[in-house]
């Protein structure tokens, strides 16, 4: 396997014949579909592969992507349930106040106070605003990531900083 991968989708059915697999992306339409025409690591703990993506295109919340090398249903199946990803460096630039979910797994998280209120386990996209769900090993908290409640967020020294709610 090669250094830094970073899981940008799974693949979860085959479509067609022709070899073409349904992934569920893990990124934004933008970032997934820059992957178009380059090279991508189908893997899993036990299987590692590149490919090339020779074509995408959007199907409800998933894609159709076409990978070389697949050109059939029988060996499409051998890939069902790997995720497809790109190594580190090979990432499309975040714009400034941005990031990618997996840089902010773990990060600790902290109210006004110093409090220290866990770790992000999880980010839950709702459409309207994401959700960090935060574990401290004995409860868990959603946190909406909305300026309101995240006052800063320190990736380089994993640390962020929330609006005490409440709730909790």
């Amino acid at each position: 396997m090669k250094k830094n991968l970073i899981e940008v989708g799974k693949i979860f059915t085959t479509f067609g014949l022709d070899g073409e697999v349904k992934v569920y992306p893990y990124t934004d339409k933008e970032t997934f579909e820059a992957f178009e025409g380059r090279d991508i690591w189908i893997y899993d703990e036990e299987f590692s592969i590149s490919a090339k993506v020779e074509s995408l295109k959007r199907s409800g919340k998933s894609y159709v992507v076409k990978l070389n090398d697949f050109d059939a249903l029988n060996k499409s199946k051998r890939i069902v349930g790997k995720f497809l990803c790109v190594e580190e460096e090979k990432l499309p630039t975040v714009k400034e106040n941005e990031y990618y979910f997996y840089q902010i797994i773990g990060v600790e998280v902290y109210d006004e106070n110093d409090e220290f209120l866990g770790k992000i386990r999880d980010v839950i996209q709702t459409g309207a605003n994401d959700v960090f769900v935060v574990e401290d090993g004995e409860k868990e908290m959603l946190i909406p990531s909305v300026k309101d409640h995240v006052l800063s967020l320190d990736i380089e020294n994993s640390k962020m900083i929330v609006k005490k709610m409440v709730w909790y």
